[in-house]
Parts: structure tokens; C-alpha cells; sequence
């Protein structure tokens, strides 16, 4: 038995293993969405394409070099940032996919320069060493998988079971939520982009309470998103299909159904079970999605697909053009209405006038600091302008729940821990509203639980 281990680990099989390992790590991102037939069409799809291109390099007398070619395309073109998680898992933290394919490119260069030197002891010994990191790999990133799925059900077991004291709303008046993705604190503003925001004045002058300091559980809006409908659920989450899935089981929507509420979901994302009012893709919604999820072969066929095409910008106007539709109509029954708008956002599509940006930045990382603040600062007051647009268009507004604010405040300019980057816009408006109740809360997921 040992010896046939031994003449398999000898062998290039790597080629092979390595897809099944990458299938089988984003599948246990989130192992609830598994298909089994797809799971095999997609493992069988790669091993066929494996097998056509060594075919040919081994007519043409370059087997050795297409399977290192192989190799390196595969890593290249798939993990993304797959092996960098898998070696956070391992216990590897600061290493960084760019690190990564470096090393890679570096041994690949140096086996094709020294292969044919090799003796096929050598060889066969690379060969072991490689299906063995391989294989790890895999049953580590099952182990995980299992892990995260069995503990995540306790957790969403506990979600449903909790004890929340939520008051009811006993006016029954309509909600209606206004989300500015990544609209950051009024301070932040200042210290950061030297920016006074006039939204501030404007909302206090019609009575809303501007919270002065507030913060959002998470910098990323699905998380953050998740937290907020599930009434300050703060328990971190190991990926954004599982913030999906707890956001599709929406605490909050739950209590207002039975509290005879309509909901109008106007977002991306799909909210207590009710299906997204457009699509984005910015996080995986099924199997193929989640296989694809993080890979530079979706980035490249993105780019492809959406060049000259401004998505979120679109998606904006067309969440605002339904906002403002469904605001003019009389419901039937007390309606919770949410629009969550991809504004100020990147990329930075429009400036303070509204005209389109020549070039608006979308890789923060290679901009100026002073025109990424230019930017954002302009396309924020843009969003301004049209959420004092929309609220003056609301009929009788005063007589309705109110909330405008950030999901969280801005990343840009800021290191990763600083909790800046979660301090953020809110400013509620509703009649009978304490000020010293509203001055007690400290999240934004804490909104809901003080809506009476």
C-alpha cells in the first residue's frame, strides 16, 4: 500500500488535484449552496481541458514544460485570493497573493530552466512534494468548511431563538430608510477631507436628529447590512455568503410582518427572503458564482462584459426612480420602505452637479489622496442633493419614520483597523422622538430596537 502511495505522489497528478482543491475550497466557503452534479461537470470540465493541452504539448515533445505551463495558468487564473486564505488558515497571516505568485513564478522559471538536468528521481520528487502541499491544502480547507458550517448553524439556531426587546411601533406609521453607502461621520469629514457637510444643517432645520457620533458593527456592507436586520446581531461571520444567508432570514423584517408591515426592498441584496430590486454581482448569489467568486478569470470576463458600462451609477438612478414612484402611493397597509443607494461609493461617477466623471477612480489604490478626496467629497454632495430631492418629494413626510444614513463611514485614506472607518451618517426624524433616548445609541444596528 505504501509503495503504490509513493509511485501516486511520484507522479504529476498535481495538475489534476489542483483543481479539485480549488472546487472544493470555494465550496466550503458556504457549503449550503453545494450542488453535486455541478460540483462534477466543473471538475471534470477542468480535467478534460488538462488533458487536451498535455495531449498536445506532448506532441510536440514539451510534456514536462506544459504541465509546469499548466500550472502556472491555473494559479494564476483561479485562486485569486484562494491560497492566501488557505495559508492564513494554515497559520500564515502576512502573506500576500502578490508574495505568492512571485515564488511561484520564480520555481516555475527555475524547473524550466533545470528540468531537463534533472534526473527522473528529482523529478518524481517535486512531484511528491507538490501533491502532498496539494493535498493538505484540500483537507484543510475541508476542515475549516465543516467547521464554519457546523458552527454557524449553532449560531443561526441561536439567532432565531433570541430573547430581543424590540418596541412596537403602536402609530403603525410608515419607515422609510435611505442607505448612502460609505457616507462617512461629520467629523470624519472635516479631520479627513476637510469637508463641512451641509447635509447636516439641512436635516436638523426639518427636524431630524443628526447623531453627532455613531458607528456601524462592520466597514463592509454586507455585514453591516446583516447586523442591522437581524437587530445588532455583532457576531463576526467567516464570509459574505454567510452574511447573505442571515440577511435573508431578516430578524427585523420578521417582526415587522407580523406587526402587519409591508417591505420594499429597493437594494442588490436579497432581504428577509424578498429577492433584490437589481442586480450587481458584487457578491456571489449562486454555486457558479461562488465556484467563479474572487478569481481573475470573472475579473477579466467582467472587465469584458462591462466595459464602458457604469453599473452601479444605473443601478442608482434606477433605485431612485423607483423610490420616487412608490413614495407617491397609498398603501393599503403600513409600508417599510428601503432604498440603499451605491453613493458615495466608488467608483466616483459624478460630481457635485451631477455631470459624469471623466475618470472616476474605482482602484483607490492607485490615486492621489487629493483627488480621491476631491472626488468622493463631490460625489457626495451629488447624493446630497438628491436625498433633499427625494425627501421634499415624499407626501406628508412628517408623518413617517425617517432614517437616513451611511452603512459605514469612509475606507479610503485609512488603515484597515482604524475604527474610523466604521464611524459614520444618521440622522432619524419621526414625531414623539426622545433626544435622550436617541443619544443612547451607539450603532447604527441599534436603530431599529427605538422605533416607537
Amino acid at each position: 500500500m505504501g509503495k503504490k502511495i509513493k509511485s501516486w505522489l511520484s507522479k504529476p497528478y498535481f495538475i489534476y488535484t489542483f483543481g479539485l482543491f480549488f472546487i472544493l475550497y470555494q465550496t466550503s466557503q458556504y457549503f449550503p449552496a453545494f450542488n453535486f452534479l455541478l460540483f462534477i461537470l466543473y471538475f471534470l470540465i477542468y480535467c478534460l481541458v488538462n488533458y487536451a493541452c498535455i495531449t498536445t504539448f506532448q506532441k510536440i515533445g514539451m510534456k514536462k514544460e506544459g504541465i509546469l505551463i499548466l500550472l502556472l495558468f491555473w494559479i494564476i487564473m483561479l485562486p485569486g485570493y484562494t491560497l492566501e486564505s488557505s495559508l492564513v488558515t494554515l497559520g500564515f497571516p502576512e502573506v500576500r497573493l502578490r508574495y505568492i505568485l512571485a515564488f511561484l513564478l520564480i520555481f516555475y522559471v527555475f524547473l524550466y530552466l533545470y528540468q531537463r538536468r534533472m534526473s527522473p528521481f528529482h523529478l518524481a520528487f517535486i512531484n511528491k512534494i507538490l501533491n502532498t502541499f496539494i493535498i493538505i491544502l484540500t483537507c484543510t480547507c475541508l476542515i475549516t468548511g465543516i467547521h464554519n458550517y457546523t458552527s454557524e448553524k449553532r449560531h443561526e439556531l441561536a439567532l432565531k431563538q433570541r430573547d430581543i426587546v424590540i418596541k412596537s411601533n403602536v402609530s403603525k406609521k410608515d419607515i422609510i430608510w435611505i442607505l448612502a453607502d460609505e457616507y462617512a461621520s461629520p467629523h470624519a469629514l472635516l479631520k479627513y477631507f476637510q469637508f463641512k457637510d451641509p447635509l447636516v444643517d439641512t436635516l436638523k432645520k426639518k427636524g431630524f436628529f443628526v447623531f453627532d457620533n455613531i458607528s456601524s458593527r462592520s466597514d463592509v456592507t454586507i455585514f453591516s447590512i446583516n447586523s442591522l436586520f437581524n437587530l445588532d446581531d455583532s457576531l463576526p461571520l467567516p464570509n459574505f455568503m454567510y452574511a447573505a444567508q442571515y440577511l435573508r432570514i431578516s430578524l427585523w423584517i420578521k417582526f415587522l410582518k407580523q406587526q402587519g408591515y409591508q417591505f420594499t426592498n429597493l437594494d442588490f441584496l436579497n432581504i428577509g427572503d424578498q429577492q433584490h430590486f437589481l442586480k450587481l454581482r458584487i457578491f456571489p448569489e449562486t454555486y457558479l458564482d461562488q465556484i467563479l467568486a474572487n478569481t481573475l478569470l470573472i475579473r477579466l470576463w467582467n472587465s469584458i462584459i462591462q466595459n464602458n458600462k457604469r453599473p452601479n451609477d444605473e443601478y442608482n438612478f434606477e433605485v431612485m426612480k423607483a423610490l420616487h414612484e412608490k413614495l407617491t402611493l397609498s398603501p393599503t397597509s403600513p409600508n417599510f420602505m428601503w432604498a440603499h443607494l451605491m453613493i458615495p461609493h466608488t467608483p466616483f461617477y459624478r460630481d457635485s452637479s451631477g455631470s459624469l466623471n471623466a475618470n472616476p477612480i474605482s482602484d483607490l489604490d492607485h490615486a492621489h489622496s487629493n483627488e480621491i478626496i476631491h472626488q468622493y467629497t463631490s460625489y457626495l454632495s451629488f447624493g446630497n442633493k438628491k436625498i433633499i430631492g427625494i425627501l421634499d418629494s415624499i407626501p406628508n413626510w412628517k408623518n413617517k419614520i425617517i432614517i437616513i444614513s451611511g452603512d459605514h463611514g469612509a475606507r479610503m485614506l485609512l488603515k484597515e483597523n482604524d475604527p474610523e472607518r466604521r464611524s459614520t451618517f444618521a440622522a432619524i426624524y419621526y414625531s414623539g422622538m426622545q433626544d435622550s433616548e436617541l443619544n443612547t445609541i451607539k450603532y447604527i444596528q441599534q436603530i431599529p430596537l427605538h422605533l416607537h
